[in-house]
This record gives C-alpha cells, structure tokens and sequence, in this order.
C-alpha cells in the first residue's frame, strides 16, 4: 500500500510540474498578433524566372538555365531577393489556369516527396524550398490534392 500512495505523490508532483509550462505555452502563442487577411492583391498572379543552380544535383547542361514559376503577388520580393525576376506570363507560358494548375501540382508534388534531406537538395536546385513555391501557386492556382494532375496532355 506505500509504494500505492508513493506512485500518486510522485503522479501528483509531475502534474504540477508540468501544469505551468503548459500555460506559459499558451500565454506565449496567444500574446501574437493575427498575421493581417490577404486582400485581392496579395494574391494575383506574378511570373517568375529563375536559374537552376550551378550544384551537384543539377546535370552540367542545364546549370543555369532557366525555369518558369508563377506564384502570388505577395512572395515576389522574396523571390527577387532569392535570384527570380518577374517576366511575362505569356512569354512563361503560364498565362492560362490550367498552366498555372500544372505547377502547382509538378511543385507541390515535388514538396510531398521525400524526407529532409531530399527537401534540401530540391532547395539547392530552386534556390528556395519546394513548400515555399507550393504555398505560393496554391494560393494563385487553389489548393493542391494530391494524385489529381490538372497539367495539360
């Protein structure tokens, strides 16, 4: 019967160990501002050029070339930090919906595939992560499910 009542002291202890850590946690996320709602502007469509990467993953024939995105109004000066710079949509190719839509899926297909160390070296070839780009043509193009392809035959 001692080591009964043992077990719920120590039971009881941790539980109040463990009870203000938890709250803090609470306060801390609940003391950040609401990111502001995305407004029309945010969200209109921009293409992007970009270069894939002088690295290993990359064969030596198409280092430098370069690729085509589209992604929402708001990333483009991140983009443009990264290397991208904005170039038409029709000249890009991706002018329509179901263009926009194939990349969405090739992209965020390629952000669902692997592990870690795979998603690295995608951010080695791009300049940027897969998921990044992802969330970007998602929001240009709707939400992405995955095994439906909207690319065009």
């Amino acid at each position: 019967m001692k080591v009964f009542a043992t077990t719920k002291l120590v039971g009881a202890a941790c539980a109040l160990l463990l009870t203000p850590v938890s709250q803090t946690v609470v306060w801390a996320q609940d003391a950040r501002p609401a990111p502001p709602p995305l407004t029309a502007q945010d969200v209109e469509p921009v293409c992007m050029s970009g270069a894939f990467r002088n690295v290993p993953q990359v064969t030596e024939s198409r280092r430098g070339q370069a690729f085509r995105i589209v992604v929402a109004a708001r990333d483009v000066k991140n983009l443009e930090v990264n290397g991208f710079s904005v170039v038409d949509c029709k000249v890009a190719d991706l002018a329509t919906a179901v263009r926009r839509g194939g990349w969405r899926d090739e992209i965020c297909e390629l952000a669902s595939a692997g592990n870690e160390a795979v998603q690295n070296q995608l951010e080695r070839v791009y300049g940027v992560r897969p998921s990044i780009l992802c969330g970007s043509a998602e929001l240009v193009a709707g939400a992405w499910e995955r095994g439906r392809s909207s690319k065009p035959e």
